[in-house]
C-alpha cells in the first residue's frame, strides 16, 4: 500500500508506505512432528518526504521501519 500526498505543490511532499509479507517455510522437522518451522511474516513501514527550497536546493527524508518474526532458521544440521 502507497500513498503519496503533495502538500504544497510543487514545493513539499510525503510519500508512505506500508508493506507485509508472510513466507509459509519448507523445513519439516519430522522427529518432532513440526512443518513449516522456518516460516517467516516480515512488516515494513516507510515515510519519505521531499522539500524543494529553490531551483538549486533541496532535501530528502526517509525514516523506515521493518519487523521480522521468524519461527525458525533456514537451515537445519546434520547428526
Amino acid at each position: 500500500l502507497t500513498a503519496n500526498l503533495p502538500i504544497v505543490q510543487g514545493k513539499f511532499a510525503v510519500r508512505l508506505l506500508a508493506s507485509t509479507e508472510h513466507n509459509p517455510g519448507w523445513v519439516y522437522y519430522t522427529g518432532i512432528g513440526k512443518e513449516d518451522v522456518n516460516s517467516a511474516d516480515i512488516q515494513l513501514y516507510r515515510a519519505k518526504a521531499l522539500w524543494i527550497a529553490s531551483d538549486s536546493f533541496s532535501a530528502s527524508l526517509m525514516l523506515q521501519h521493518q519487523e521480522n518474526d521468524f519461527d525458525g532458521k533456514n537451515w537445519a544440521q546434520a547428526d
